[in-house]
């Protein structure tokens, strides 16, 4: 069977994963339109702001990258969510469910952070020079962004629920009986999970601090900025390590991916350090996401090396290996061995 041919089967499984995928790209492209519309009214209003309110101009440029960070999130999560249905994960459909809520409650930041910035230039009476139209037609964009937002976490919560359901039953014909190699295989499936998950909250966080703050002369110390640059260019080859060291169940280079996880925690606190004066509500949660989702890696990344060589090793193969599996398996079964199933999803 051909990628393309798995990802159409998956996702026409049933009905109940036809209308995950379909509500998942539906409120996508809606979000994606709201959010772009947002984004062109805040660079519409820096536009018409003063070049002496220096710090108007920065909040406006910032928001913009905020508003690029949102349609790249929402993007993201569009992609898991197909990636969820086509291989099965009950983990990774949780963890989106509980992403659309956070997601939610940015949405309300978004707005808060228009209202302060919208008394503030009033207050200063700067407003008396130029419009805030445009401010004004982005809090209108951000409430709607929200209520829609708000709806659609409602839905994937409890489409969710039944989904998560569904692959329960799907895993456990595909494993057996067996509640330790269950065990084993949900641990398995949160670790990779949090492996996709760090591609945004640790990959792109930290490559969105590099060019807007490290770069600029002045902002960070020099021997900041060298860890801040080499922490980045390692973030995603070490994830990509980590999923093959959990493949290969590999101790040493587990251990490695841990450690470096720990420097990652240290980059973001020293970036929370570096920012947290700014009042900047949104980037401190992102950057406090990515704190917590590196911690969960941590954790679940332990639970994996105490995993290893425990019977897991077989399901949660892929490419060549799987297949070399799958064929050993079957030459053992026209010998006349006990077949034990190989045939499981890589995530």
């Amino acid at each position: 069977m051909t990628r393309f041919q798995k990802i159409v089967q998956r996702i026409n499984h049933n009905r109940l994963t036809q209308c995950y995928v379909a509500i998942a790209l539906i409120q996508g492209i809606i979000l994606v339109v709201l959010e772009a519309a947002i984004a062109s009214e805040n660079v519409l209003q820096s536009q018409l702001v003063p070049d002496t309110n220096t710090a108007a101009l920065e909040r406006l440029n910032r928001i913009k990258w905020e508003n690029i960070a949102f349609i790249g999130l929402q993007v993201w999560v569009m992609s898991m969510a197909v990636d969820a249905t086509v291989h099965q994960n009950a983990a990774e459909v949780f963890a989106l469910a509980f992403l659309y809520v956070i997601y939610a409650v940015l949405g309300g930041l978004q707005i808060l952070d228009n209202d302060r910035w919208q008394a503030n230039l009033s207050v200063s009476g700067s407003s008396s020079t130029f419009s805030l139209t445009p401010l004004i037609t982005a809090h209108s964009l951000e409430i709607a962004l929200t209520v829609c937002l708000a709806v659609f976490a409602v839905l994937f919560v409890y489409i969710s629920y039944k989904l998560v359901l569904d692959f329960g039953w799907e895993i456990y014909k595909k494993i057996g009986a067996d509640l330790s190699i269950q065990k084993m295989y949900r641990a398995f499936q949160y670790f990779v999970l949090c492996l996709k998950i760090d591609i945004f909250v640790e990959f792109l966080v930290s490559c969105f601090y590099f060019l807007q703050f490290v770069i600029k002369p002045g902002n960070v110390r020099h021997w900041q900025a060298w860890i801040f640059l080499v922490i980045t260019v390692s973030i995603l080859p070490m994830l990509w390590l980590a999923r093959q060291s959990v493949a290969k169940e590999s101790k040493a280079q587990m251990i490695g991916f841990l450690i470096f996880q720990i420097l990652v925690i240290f980059e973001f606190v020293l970036v929370l350090i570096g920012t947290s004066s700014d009042a900047w509500y949104i980037w401190i949660c992102f950057v406090s996401i990515g704190v917590v989702f590196a911690v969960v890696t941590i954790v679940f990344g332990c639970i994996c090396i105490n995993n290893f060589n425990r019977g897991l090793f077989p399901f949660v193969q892929r490419g060549s290996m799987k297949s070399q599996l799958e064929d050993a398996n079957r030459r053992r079964s026209d010998n006349g061995y006990s077949n034990i199933s190989w045939n499981i999803d890589e995530e």
